[in-house]
């Protein structure tokens, strides 16, 4: 029986020893697995001093063991000396840029983009300024998850892509400033027919209601973010429903054009869930 039990105990000491010199990546995905958090790829911040304008983007990937229904994305500040600026409080609350995703399901990819395009010079739009947000500009912004992240193991693909995105110029429709006019064509790959809602300005899948934007985010060769772009739909052309299987045009704006053709841009579906607003 001691024989036995020694025997036990040195097994368990070896698979202990080939977990940590061997193992560690393994362990590192079955942490990542349990979590409900997306993992955080790849993220970028420009902001222009003479006109406060700010863009800044973070990309997710969801590896996790399950689908994720919403999850969380907040921004921590620093100088240009690394040194981290505190966050604007309101109320005893701090305020620091804060995002959501939604309907992320294994392996997929999403953006989140922050910006106060359009909206830099308009008092009644402070709120989306930095300044509104943290104590000083910051030179750098550090993205990481936030806590109240769900998952939902029973959350199916909702199998919307962007398979192309043309520029589209119609002089009727005149919007001022730096902006942007685009054709997307958007390939529904699920089996749910989506119809879109005038009451709520979304695409009813049944059980769920919800809209999206396109985030674009734009690459040089060296693969460096170097801009980005949130497009809208806004409903001018009409909005059509996204059938099952099928590829359909969207209208879509840009408060922010990019014109630099060198750059390589790269689409993701951003969903926002707005199941709760129809339920109210």
């Amino acid at each position: 029986m001691m024989k036995n039990k020694w025997a036990s105990v040195i097994v368990a000491l070896v698979c202990m020893a080939v977990l940590i010199f061997t193992g560690c990546d393994k362990i590192e995905s079955v942490k990542k697995a349990i979590s409900s958090d997306a993992d955080i790829l790849d993220s970028a911040y420009f902001y222009d001093e003479d006109t406060n304008v700010y863009r800044t983007v973070v990309i997710v990937q969801n590896n996790t063991a399950n689908p994720i229904k919403n999850g969380f994305v907040v921004a921590k500040a620093y100088d240009e000396n690394g040194e981290r600026i505190n966050n604007v409080m309101d109320s005893g609350a701090e305020q620091p840029l804060m995002g959501s995703y939604n309907w992320l399901c294994k392996g997929e990819k999403t953006a989140v983009l922050f910006t106060n395009e359009g909206f830099a010079d308009d008092e009644e739009f402070d709120f989306m300024n930095l300044q509104s947000r943290y104590t000083a500009i910051p030179a750098t912004l550090e993205w990481g998850n936030d806590s109240g992240s769900r998952q939902d193991p029973d959350l199916l693909p909702h199998g919307l892509s962007v398979t192309a995105v043309e520029p589209y110029y119609d002089s009727e429709v005149w919007f001022e400033g730096d902006y942007g006019e685009y054709m997307a064509t958007i390939h529904n790959d699920s089996e749910t027919d989506y119809t879109f809602d005038d009451s709520y300005f979304g695409f009813d899948a049944g059980d769920k209601l919800f809209g999206f934007d396109i985030v674009a985010v734009y690459r040089d060769s060296e693969g460096k973010i170097c801009d980005m772009q949130d497009l809208q739909y806004t409903g001018i052309y009409g909005m059509p429903d996204l059938p099952a299987g099928s590829d359909t045009e969207l209208y879509f704006f840009a408060e922010h054009a990019v014109e630099d053709e060198s750059l390589t841009p790269e689409y993701y579906i951003s969903i926002t869930d707005i199941t709760d607003k129809a339920g109210e």
